[in-house]
């Protein structure tokens, strides 16, 4: 098991959730084979990544948390991810994680991150890639009020660093275009929001069946490089 790293990982039950979801989702690697940890933060994922024997290397925006990510990085990259991807060699990596990054760009630059990734991914190389869900009963909701409301802002999922949040079909249709084959999607809930102060228990904490995997407030897919 994956302890839990300080910081939001330790204080934040959700965090601990969904942590433990993704952490499932990444396969153990005996051969060292390389993952690109895009968006690492302090490195948490970086470092259950090579727990789990990949060499790992890292993209971040921030030194500071390149900083703490190299500890467990064999290389790190310091800038936007869009433009260190754009020059990294093709077939590069065999496992890539996005986790929380495509809804602080615009639709534009989320379609080229994601051009970029299959195209560094190795063929049958896989993404992991999760993001806020625009198709759940928060987003619901959330749009909702602010149509009510006279807003012209679209629902943030309570970020405003947020710039477009994706709805669940469409993040994985723009997935399927970009050369992705989905292999597995998983929809996440710890009580359901209407509000960062409101809240209430939801029925479900997550799920892998249709529909239900596509309605969650978070929505983490697996998809696969077509050979």
């Amino acid at each position: 098991m994956v302890s839990i790293q300080a910081g939001k990982y330790e204080h934040s039950s959700y965090e601990q959730h969904r942590s433990r979801i993704i952490s499932d989702l990444i396969p153990d690697n005996s051969k060292g084979e390389v993952a690109l940890d895009i968006g690492s933060g302090p490195g948490f994922f970086t470092r259950i990544l090579t727990e789990k024997g990949w060499n790992a290397h890292v993209v971040d925006v921030d030194e500071g948390n390149l900083e703490e990510a190299q500890k467990f990085a064999s290389r790190t990259f310091h800038g936007d991810a869009v433009n260190i991807l754009q020059n990294l060699p093709d077939n590069s990596y065999d496992f890539i994680l996005s986790l929380e990054i495509i809804e602080h760009l615009d639709k534009n630059n989320g379609r080229k991150l994601l051009y970029h990734i299959h195209r560094i991914l190795k063929p049958g190389g896989a993404l992991l890639i999760s993001t806020p869900n625009r198709f759940s009963p928060e987003g619901w909701i959330g749009g909702f009020a602010s149509i009510l409301s006279g807003k012209k802002k679209a629902w943030n999922a309570w970020d405003s660093s947020h710039v477009h949040i994706y709805s669940s079909m469409e993040l994985i249709g723009l997935l399927k275009k970009s050369g992705f084959r989905i292999d597995h999607v998983t929809g996440f809930w710890f009580g359901a929001r209407i509000s960062r102060k409101i809240q209430f228990p939801s029925i479900l904490t997550q799920s892998s069946m249709f529909p239900w995997n596509r309605m969650g407030f978070n929505v983490i897919v697996r998809c696969l490089k077509n050979d």
